[in-house]
């Protein structure tokens, strides 16, 4: 299978399911053999080597933001709050 189709895969396994803090830190099965759910620190390699398939660098900040939770608690509190909450400071991406 292409990674395309993967990717659809994974984005059509989430479309029919709310996204909750619990499903965002457990994670869920975006098919055989895939989970889906929030970066941690021990996933930064990885991302760094993948990123660029999508066309895009792991930045400083944002592998910083991992290393240090900001980035979840700005994911998880975007879902649990709303979009003004995850860009008031919580979050790298102000």
């Amino acid at each position: 299978m292409s990674k395309g189709k993967r990717l659809r895969r994974i984005a059509a396994s989430a479309a029919g399911a709310e996204l909750t803090e619990r499903k965002l830190t457990e994670g869920w099965a975006g098919g055989p053999r895939v989970r889906v759910r929030q970066a941690v620190p021990a996933d930064l390699r990885a991302i760094a080597e993948l990123a660029p398939l999508a066309g895009v660098q792991l930045d400083d900040t944002l592998a910083e933001a991992v290393r240090d939770g900001s980035s979840g608690a700005g994911l998880r509190a975007g879902i649990s709050q709303g979009k003004s909450r995850h860009s008031s400071g919580v979050s790298p991406w102000r």
